[in-house]
């Protein structure tokens, strides 16, 4: 019997196999393309023309650790700005501007023009409110009669506080930023926001003008899409790098009832993503638990020692960094899915022992959740409010981000039930 042709089987493989390719490669390029033109990007997309070979790109790439130190002939600062990329208020660029008051004795400040920083000579102190080098028997921050201090009338700018015996700074406008440094500045004493990027001036770095926005990626999965294969949902967000700053400097006593115009953002982008879905209210839900599961576990604050909620994050703190601890999550889940019309609270409690506490978001019955009487709960101005984890847990009790589904309605990994609403935050 003759054998058979090794090239003529070999060309017969090819008939099959080339083929083959061509339809998994088509099948991919086109998958790829629906994902990308699906995702859905909010405010600025920034500069996103492609350079050829041959060009050169002179921006400052801030973003990518560029400043007026390491790359000067690309980020170069203002006429009125030095270089100093290690004090706090530098911008993006490394580039500050020199104020009176802020610590630092720069070229020009005197005892004259500025002893705050400057200092004093010939055994006179400086006065704060005067910004003037006075005598220390006359103590500069009496404002009253008292058997201690001397009598002496506030400057202007500035009001008797009778509890502290000193003259303590006006803020008319309540932005945490002091009238006498608003007039400096050149800042509207009178409105809180002179710039109007959201951010109180007296927490802004830039408090003239919006600065430098900022590009936030975020990617995760919820729900079915095909066979075995899960849903992928994208978007974009633009946030002011003074707005991403300021939320280390605010007080943390509004974290979830606080206005954020970035939250209300977010929110609008997650309504859009699921009402291209069709999702009813239970799939919307569980897809804002599922992006919040999609962030990293924060462990170099788990074993911060201050109470809730001198430690925990801002919502979009939350979600500029993408990482936090169990609080973190539920305080920005908790205050995301109000903004998208849920009644829901903030929920902590022991998990395992009275040694350890978790918290959680708890919600009131939405449309499209059938319940089967084990789903746990707290009762709060009598009303059911169901537990929802925006975590998760391995079976050694370790957190991690995850997806999820509607069976995760009512449960949370921790055994004990004595959750109880916060609804002061």
């Amino acid at each position: 019997m003759a054998k058979k042709s090794k090239n003529k089987d070999f060309k017969k493989y090819l008939n099959f196999i080339i083929p083959a390719m061509i339809v998994i490669l088509s099948v991919i390029l086109f998958s790829s393309y629906q994902n990308n033109s699906s995702s859905i990007t909010r405010g600025e997309e920034g500069e996103k023309s492609s350079l050829s070979l041959f060009e050169e790109d002179n921006s400052c790439k801030y973003n990518k650790g560029e400043n007026c130190l390491n790359a000067p002939s690309k980020c170069v600062c203002k006429n009125n700005q030095i270089c100093s990329p290690e004090r706090i208020k530098s911008d993006n660029l490394g580039c500050y501007t020199i104020v009176c008051g802020d610590s630092y004795k720069d070229e020009g400040e005197t005892s004259e023009t500025c002893c705050i920083d400057a200092g004093c000579s010939n055994g006179l102190v400086c006065d704060a409110n005067l910004n003037k080098c006075v005598k220390p028997e006359c103590p500069f921050d009496c404002c009253i009669n008292d058997l201690k201090y001397q009598n002496k009338f506030c400057s202007q700018y500035y009001t008797c506080d009778g509890h502290q015996h000193s003259c303590e700074p006006d803020d008319s406008d309540n932005d945490a930023f002091p009238d006498y440094l608003e007039i400096e500045m050149g800042t509207d004493r009178f409105d809180s926001d002179t710039d109007g990027d959201s951010v109180l001036d007296g927490y802004d770095n830039h408090p003239l003008h919006e600065y430098l926005p900022r590009i936030y990626s975020y990617d995760w999965r919820y729900g079915k899409e095909w066979l075995i294969f899960t849903k992928k949902f994208e978007f974009d967000i633009s946030v002011s790098e003074d707005v991403v700053s300021s939320y280390e400097k605010m007080p943390k006593d509004k974290l979830i009832s606080r206005e954020d115009i970035q939250l209300k953002e977010v929110a609008q982008i997650m309504e859009q993503l699921a009402n291209a879905e069709g999702y009813n209210d239970a799939d919307k839900l569980m897809m804002v638990i599922s992006f919040s599961r999609s962030f990293s576990y924060d462990y170099a604050k788990r074993d911060f020692d201050k109470p809730l909620p001198d430690w925990a994050n801002f919502p979009m703190e939350t979600i500029v960094k993408e990482e936090g601890l169990c609080a973190d999550s539920a305080v920005m889940a908790t205050a995301l899915l109000r903004e998208m019309g849920y009644d829901t609270y903030y929920l902590s409690g022991p998990c395992y022992d009275y040694s350890s506490y978790h918290a959680i978001v708890g919600i009131a019955l939405v449309n499209g959740i059938t319940l089967d009487g084990s789903e746990r709960y707290a009762t709060h101005n009598g009303k059911k409010y169901y537990y929802v984890d925006a975590t998760s847990s391995d079976y050694g009790g370790n957190l991690f981000y995850s997806t999820t589904s509607k069976d995760d309605f009512g449960t949370t990994f921790c055994p004990m039930n004595e959750f109880i609403v916060r609804d002061n935050y």
